[in-house]
């Protein structure tokens, strides 16, 4: 959706030079000022009702355009200006006359939540409610987007479509959800919003709701029967959405409604490996507790491996320890040219005083009797000839690095 046209402020902003223009007939009337705003422009926007009319009366051109496509008409109904708009249009402003963004007044109005212009521009003759932008968005995506209940509702009286897409394929609801509003979501879902309608990236209301962490319309869409494991073109889930951006109360929600904690997109990551990957301690926790498998993923840079070797998941570590000290016989399989093993490679020769990949958990941590089984790492050709070393077995254990 593009953005909402502006009326930029200049000298003809002033009723007073506006009204100096309305009492003397001349073609100053309808000169261009700035960006080809008019008096008329200038009237209409400061709601000046009887400098709109002295205008009108000798002549200003009713639907004159600025640069950027706005017309008095646009003017008045930004700023809710109802007598303006209704003089206006009985003055034949066109009530389909689009900004170079394709906004129509109607778009203006319902935006900024005015809804008895909306109502008056509705009634004018040949307007139309389902007007698009250039990029495809209606009158309807811009009341959703807004958050403008009342609004929303007088358009889908009005005949809008409800599930209509934007050239993203987003509809109405998947704005609404995006930004949270929660109570339009619930309007929509009434007059037959399609609650999986995706865009084309394949991202529906629950996916967006979810990377936001709009816990209330989640649940909603849950409650409307929204495909909660619904993927997007990289694969992610809404599940992959809230883990990755650290929102628990969405995470045990959708956990909540079934959602299949296994899947991993099409990096091979699962909701555990994305949690991990932004330090989130909690979500991490969470999942494992759910039931997340440490080794699940395709590759060798699985869950575990992950907390184990890298600095930047210490506090993650800290979190999962006791969920992970439960498990035994884990397992880790680094493949070649694997980005991981490079890692533990340079933290075993800078950090540590053996070959035996000694991770350090805690301090204060026993694991004596609950030493991880590792496998050895296959490393390759190149990077073993660079290192001149040799490849042991890993080991995860308590210590403390080297001075």
């Amino acid at each position: 959706m593009v953005a909402p046209p502006s009326i930029s402020s200049h000298p003809l902003r002033s009723s007073r030079i506006a009204s100096c223009f309305a009492s003397t007939p001349s073609s100053k009337s309808s000169v261009d000022w700035l960006g080809g705003e008019t008096p008329l422009h200038a009237a209409a926007s400061e709601g000046q009702l009887v400098v709109v009319k002295k205008l009108l009366a000798i002549g200003a051109a009713v639907n004159a355009a600025t640069k950027g496509g706005v017309t008095p008409l646009h003017a008045a109904a930004s700023k809710g200006h109802l007598k303006e708009v209704d003089v206006l249009l009985a003055n034949g402003a066109d009530v389909n006359a689009a900004t170079k963004g394709g906004w129509t007044a109607l778009h203006v109005a319902a935006s900024k939540g005015h809804q008895e212009v909306v109502k008056v521009v509705l009634a004018a003759k040949g307007a139309d409610v389902n007007a698009a932008d250039k990029d495809g968005a209606t009158p309807l995506h811009a009341a959703a987007s807004e958050g403008q209940l009342e609004v929303v509702t007088e358009l889908l009286e009005a005949g809008s479509d409800v599930n209509a897409p934007d050239e993203d394929g987003a509809t109405p609801i998947r704005v609404a959800a995006f930004n949270g509003h929660l109570k339009v979501v619930d309007v929509m879902l009434a007059w037959g919003a399609q609650v999986n309608a995706a865009t084309k990236d394949k991202m529906t209301p629950l996916y967006v709701a979810a990377s936001k962490g709009h816990l209330k319309v989640v649940k909603e869409l849950l409650a409307a029967g929204t495909d909660v494991n619904a993927a997007n073109w990289a694969g992610g889930t809404p599940l992959h959405a809230a883990a990755s951006k650290g929102h628990l109360k969405v995470v045990k929600e959708l956990l909540a409604a079934e959602a299949d904690i296994k899947i991993a997109d099409t990096a091979n990551k699962t909701a555990l490996l994305i949690a991990i990957e932004e330090d989130n301690p909690e979500i991490v926790t969470q999942l494992l507790k759910s039931g997340a498998s440490v080794e699940a993923g395709k590759t060798a840079a699985t869950a575990l491996f992950a907390i184990y070797v890298t600095y930047e998941y210490l506090n993650t570590v800290n979190s999962v320890m006791d969920v992970v000290l439960n498990g035994v016989g884990i397992v880790f399989v680094l493949g070649i040219d694997d980005l991981f093993g490079e890692k533990l490679l340079h933290l075993a020769t800078t950090q540590y005083n053996t070959l035996d990949v000694e991770v350090k958990l805690s301090s204060r941590l026993e694991l004596q009797q609950k030493v991880l089984n590792c496998i050895c790492i296959l490393v390759n050709v190149s990077l073993i000839a660079m290192s001149m070393f040799c490849v042991a077995n890993i080991k995860v254990r308590a210590l403390h690095p080297k001075p």
